[in-house]
């Protein structure tokens, strides 16, 4: 089965009203609050900017999305579909909801919009563990044929908590992210060098994206 990628993304909107780690949780993981628990002096600088990096950061790395966001992705190189032995990719896990998928026809005339594809067209193979979903389209409507250009084939999605409601969260992500920004303040004052504990990278590995090898038709 060939597999390829929606490998091209942009966010749309993305909320940072609140995130799944706050200041006290910080700060009970982190050694240097231990020896001085009554400094408030680095408050201000862990909530407005260790803990939106350290949730930046592991979206990014793990491709894991958190916060609720509006996201928008393209196929890069792809000018028809001619068997359903094909698997597209979506680039990132805990995307709650499929907006649309969009595509200029291969008769497009240079000005129309895109042409919303009929949701009876296609399906989801659904996301697994560190598997993605994966986008089919239905055998019957085969072959499907694209206007020959870059980032033709559009998805628009939902991902992330939605309003950012973090209640189900796994608690071993909270406490990977919390002891993460625990460290980096830890280290700024002399007392860890590393940045990553072996739980915390085993955590980050859990719930990361599988590296997939991408066909490019």
């Amino acid at each position: 089965m060939f597999q390829f990628s929606f490998s091209v993304s942009k966010t749309i909107s993305r909320n940072t009203s609140s995130y799944p780690i706050i200041l006290s949780q910080v700060k009970a993981r982190s050694e240097y609050f231990r020896l001085n628990p009554a400094d408030n002096s680095f408050d201000s600088y862990i909530e407005s900017i260790i803990i939106p990096k350290v949730i930046y950061d592991w979206e990014n790395l793990t491709k894991y999305l958190l916060l609720d966001r509006t996201m928008q992705s393209f196929v890069p190189n792809l000018k028809s579909i001619r068997t359903e032995q094909i698997n597209i990719l979506l680039p990132y896990l805990n995307i709650r909801e499929f907006t649309n998928v969009k595509y200029y026809p291969e008769s497009w005339d240079y000005s129309a919009a895109k042409t919303t594809v009929d949701g009876s067209y296609y399906f989801f193979v659904p996301e697994a563990k560190n598997q993605p979903h994966k986008l089919n389209i239905k055998e019957k409507y085969l072959p499907f044929e694209l206007f020959a250009m870059e980032n033709n084939l559009e998805i628009n999605y939902k991902g992330g908590f939605e309003d950012n409601d973090f209640n189900d969260l796994n608690e071993s992500i909270v406490d990977a992210l919390a002891c993460q920004a625990a460290m980096i303040i830890d280290s700024r004052n002399g007392l860890c060098q590393d940045f990553f504990s072996d739980i915390i990278k085993e955590v980050y590995a859990d719930y990361s994206i599988n590296k997939q090898e991408i066909v490019v038709l």
